[in-house]
């Protein structure tokens, strides 16, 4: 019995020491690894959650979303209020993404990745000079997922690897401004709420009692009651693809629509002569658009509001080029499936 009792506080005395020692290793174990140390080996490290700008490169096309005041805004191909919710998710998708990696050596040879001539490219500035460089290459690894070519950049340090991620890196390359667009409605206005259209080179059309009244420059006699007409094709309005305000270089304006409010505030639309086919611009074809011959300009001189014979276009026909400046949307330039056609008919 004696035996056994020594035995058994034996025992108690190994156990004791074992546990002892477990705990003393996790403690020991955490100060060296802790949440910090583990994040700093991450690719994708936690300054993405403070990025202050963000480009996208896809083909010819290109976003860039910069963080104004707190506040995330388009500034080009267009100008306007971006979607926070949208931007804090694709950073927080990146930042968290799982990858498989190494550092890339010196000589690396990019172009068996796919990697010289990137599919797409993502571009993060963030707090205190950090950057990072994301190109995704249309070459898949083994396991299905993407190579990516990523460089970061801070206090003058730059490092470049060579990543395997399942990300759906596409996802993000292939979104259009339209995506990150805060308030995606042309207008903000209804019917009710319009209180003069004016056409340069045509005539007024203004509201008083309810009552349309229009005054022609051109001595033509006009229904003022189509003026509601005017109204509803115009707020039928669509938005297929942005362009770019350099696409009016190559446009002939042909009519300008001057809506004043209410509220007194102004709404300018202007039509173009100016045609491209409604398909994405990352797709399309070298011919990428189609202009009238100068005859046909001459005869379109004025915008086809009015005729009860349109029809909205179909994706696959020519898209009108728009432009729309309101207090909303400070200048949008599009191209549009369902703007009127060209030249008055009342």
């Amino acid at each position: 019995m004696i035996l056994n009792s020594k035995i058994i506080k034996l025992y108690s005395k190994i156990i004791f020491l074992l546990i002892f020692f477990a705990v003393v290793s996790f403690e020991v174990y955490k100060s060296f690894y802790s949440a910090d140390d583990v994040e700093s080996v991450k690719y994708f490290d936690k300054k993405i959650l403070e990025a202050l700008e963000i480009n996208i490169l896809a083909g010819t096309k290109s976003i860039r979303l910069v963080k104004v005041d707190d506040s995330w805004k388009i500034i080009d191909p267009i100008q306007d209020f971006a979607s926070e919710d949208l931007i804090k998710s694709i950073l927080k998708d990146v930042y968290s993404s799982t990858t498989e990696g190494q550092l890339a050596e010196s000589n690396m040879d990019w172009s068996k990745y796919d990697l010289l001539s990137p599919v797409g490219e993502i571009s993060i500035k963030a707090t205190d000079g950090y950057r990072l460089d994301i190109k995704v290459g249309l070459k898949k690894a083994y396991n299905g997922s993407h190579y990516l070519r990523l460089i970061k950049s801070m206090n003058q340090r730059t490092e470049q690897f060579l990543l395997i991620s399942n990300m759906a890196w596409m996802d993000i390359i292939l979104k259009s401004p339209l995506d990150f667009v805060s308030k995606k409605d042309v207008f903000d206005f209804q019917s009710n709420d319009v209180k003069s259209i004016d056409l340069p080179g045509f005539g007024l059309f203004s509201k008083k009692d309810n009552l349309w009244n229009f005054k022609s420059e051109s001595d033509q006699k006009v229904d003022p009651a189509k003026a509601e007409k005017l109204i509803s094709m115009l707020l039928k309005l669509n938005i297929f693809e942005f362009e770019a305000k350099s696409a009016l270089k190559l446009a002939k304006e042909v009519q300008k629509v001057d809506i004043l409010l209410a509220s007194t505030s102004k709404v300018q639309v202007t039509f173009y002569d100016h045609y491209k086919p409604c398909i994405l611009s990352s797709v399309q074809s070298s011919d990428r658009s189609s202009i009238p011959s100068s005859a046909d300009s001459e005869v379109s001189t004025k915008v086809s509001l009015l005729d009860d014979s349109n029809s909205d276009s179909e994706v696959g026909e020519k898209c009108q080029l728009v432009s729309v400046d309101t207090a909303e949307h400070p200048f949008w330039v599009f191209k549009s499936s369902v703007a009127p056609i060209l030249s008055y008919k009342f």
